[in-house]
């Protein structure tokens, strides 16, 4: 029973039960828990490793652009492939490629051999999410969904976090061993991920067959409900008949709330409504916009506490612990909100508090305590709020499209995020560089709102306000069967 009443231990405790007994989604989201706790190790040293290569915020740019376009151009194929032939195969995949390129990132001597080491990782861990997310997706009845993953990316920002709280004891041991290099250290520090990395191989490996695949036999509904079996079937099952023992329903297990056999259809994908396809594609837009703000805030905000605060990777490292735990909090707290308030109007106020929030925090440029105070805040609050709409964003799409094409859906969901991340890489990484050299008067006053920072937040800003507008507008008057029961007891 999902109540309304619920809050977001509940909602946690749910997950990780849903979770830990049902092998088809223990399995792959082990693989992204032990990656996320990698990367989270790495993250507080990686803006500073690329400033002693020598690169500026435009160089950061281009290799950041480098790695969305190879998480870009495989996504349809990944996406096919895992609608195809299931999940096994796209995740071996893009966990080699992130193990690939994580060595090579950390072992880069220059500009070059970053980009191909950001390729890999792009190749790899750029689509891993992805299709780790589709696969819980897709397993997942329409009622639940919003409430699982956002559970399951609450569960990997919570080990994201524990990565970075390990980086201080972690460089503690270097310069205990005698590792002095500064450079060196860092280096160390983002090449150890690829261990977490390869992880994911050897899970599929020893227990990839318990994955399956949720392919239906033909004749079987394409549309899932909360009461439809979806069949999953593992590698090690084909070619064993119709009855081989392996074969397990969704139907059956702790993830849906009532067990039904399966309604015959023709097999053909039941299409959304002509509505329903234009509020689906009005989430597009905005799914743009908050993958822009995500790569515009993770390569400016280094740089402009550096240039006005200078601050290093110790100050840095100790702000993004304080902002993932703010993530996490805003990512299991969305469900609660969602049943509250209705999840578009929750994601029209998230999108507008993101807009001006993030525009605020680099309005405040003055190396004073309330300054610096004022502009952290704002920006972990803004941070928070996106790692709150992504899984919201996820979920609606979601909802409002055939269940045989999620992974299709969470594939161009990607390129529209990958899109906003090359958009923030190469035109709002050099309107930032662009906006740090003006030159502010002694007041501060009359250039502030687009000098020293803060010109790509105060373009973006406006554009944001109206594609959640557009948002809330085409969806808030239809009520997808899964949405209203996310608000509401279900038994």
């Amino acid at each position: 029973m999902i109540s309304c009443t619920k809050g977001p231990i509940a909602d946690q405790l749910d997950v990780v039960q849903t979770v830990v007994t049902t092998p088809a989604l223990i399995v792959a989201v082990v693989i992204r828990w032990v990656e996320r706790f990698g990367g989270g190790l790495g993250k507080p040293v990686q803006p500073f490793f690329l400033l002693a290569l020598g690169l500026d915020a435009t160089a950061m740019g281009q290799i950041s652009t480098i790695g969305t376009l190879c998480s870009l151009l495989p996504a349809p194929l990944y996406g096919w492939a895992q609608d195809r032939f299931g999940p096994y195969y796209t995740l071996m995949v893009a966990s080699a490629g992130c193990g690939i390129g994580c060595l090579l990132f950390g072992f880069a001597p220059g500009f070059a051999v970053l980009a191909v080491a950001t390729a890999f990782q792009g190749i790899g861990g750029g689509s891993l999410a992805t299709m780790v997310n589709a696969h819980v997706a897709l397993v997942t009845p329409p009622a639940r969904r919003s409430l699982v993953l956002t559970g399951f990316i609450t569960q990997c920002l919570t080990l994201h976090i524990a990565g970075q709280a390990a980086y201080v004891p972690w460089d503690l041991m270097l310069r205990t061993l005698g590792v002095s290099n500064r450079v060196l250290r860092f280096r160390l520090t983002l090449s150890v991920c690829t261990f977490f990395c390869f992880f994911g191989v050897l899970q599929l490996l020893r227990f990839g067959h318990h994955l399956g695949d949720t392919r239906k036999k033909p004749g079987y509904g394409t549309e899932a409900t909360d009461t439809e079996a979806v069949e999953l079937r593992t590698p090690s099952s084909e070619g064993q008949g119709k009855g081989a023992s392996d074969e397990a329903e969704l139907g059956s297990s702790d993830l849906s709330d009532d067990a039904a056999t399966p309604k015959p259809s023709s097999g053909e994908p039941h299409w959304p409504s002509a509505r329903q396809t234009v509020a689906l594609g009005s989430c597009f837009p905005l799914v743009f916009l908050v993958a822009c703000y995500e790569a515009l805030l993770s390569l400016a905000w280094p740089l402009f506490i550096k240039t006005h605060f200078g601050w290093q990777e110790h100050q840095f490292g100790g702000i993004i612990f304080a902002s993932s735990v703010a993530q996490a909090v805003a990512t299991a707290s969305f469900p609660l909100f969602d049943r509250t308030f209705g999840g578009t109007r929750n994601i029209l106020f998230l999108a507008l508090a993101l807009a001006f929030g993030s525009l605020a925090a680099f309005t405040f440029q003055s190396a004073t305590a309330s300054s610096m105070a004022a502009s952290t805040v704002l920006m972990i609050g803004s941070q928070a709020i996106i790692a709150a709409l992504n899984p919201g964003l996820n979920a609606l799409a979601s909802t409002l499209a055939p269940q045989t094409v999620q992974a299709k859906l969470f594939s161009a969901m990607s390129i529209a995020a990958a899109l906003g991340k090359i958009a923030a890489g190469m035109v709002g990484a050099r309107l930032f560089q662009f906006s740090m050299g003006i030159d502010l008067p002694a007041s501060g006053s009359q250039s502030v709102l687009y000098g020293g920072g803060t010109l790509p937040t105060l373009l973006l800003a406006p554009i944001t306000a109206a594609a959640a507008a557009a948002l809330y507008g085409t969806v808030h008057n239809i009520e997808p069967p899964s949405q209203d029961r996310l608000r509401h007891t279900v038994d």
